[in-house]
């Protein structure tokens, strides 16, 4: 970060998006628990792919750089809450399936630390967070084709089945 050279200012924007970020998990639990899953979602990938992807063009001013931050990690929040809520929503019935999604978080979690190791060496922070900004966008187009309704039905099949065989 060579353009924004106030070292008091990039700490006070970490610092306030940090404590946004607190405030989102609760809001996005919230909205989560209100509106549709996929509309939420689909909109939240979509507006953090645009920040990532349009990150480079704002290196010079320190209003926008502190708006793309504070946005990101806002909007990242959105993610943690809604991973629980719908895997609980999708498989109702398994008592281990929170705990698999837990543990298939370690992994996600050192993806950042791979790419800052690896990547942006070769190819810069911008580029880097354009390649996340794809990412963003492949976690929208498959929540925006992920099917609630065939979930639904196969539940209730199997909810019919499993009544018909304790009879």
């Amino acid at each position: 970060m060579n353009n924004i050279n106030d070292d008091h200012f990039v700490s006070f924007i970490g610092s306030t998006a940090s404590f946004l970020s607190c405030i989102g998990r609760i809001f996005f639990g919230y909205i989560l628990n209100h509106y549709l899953w996929k509309r939420v979602m689909s909109i939240c990938y979509i507006l953090t792919a645009a920040l990532f992807i349009t990150f480079g063009l704002i290196l010079y001013s320190e209003f926008l750089f502190s708006f793309y931050v504070i946005s990101m990690f806002f909007l990242s929040m959105a993610c943690f809450n809604s991973i629980m809520i719908q895997t609980d929503r999708d498989f109702p019935r398994d008592k281990w399936i929170l705990t698999y999604v837990t543990l298939s978080c370690i992994p996600a979690f050192t993806v950042p630390y791979i790419f800052e190791k690896f990547l942006t060496p070769e190819i810069g922070y911008t580029w880097t967070l354009c390649v996340l900004g794809a990412f963003q966008m492949m976690a929208a187009f498959q929540t925006i084709f992920h099917d609630v309704e065939i979930r639904k039905v196969e539940d209730e099949k199997l909810l019919e089945s499993n009544e018909e065989s304790l009879k």
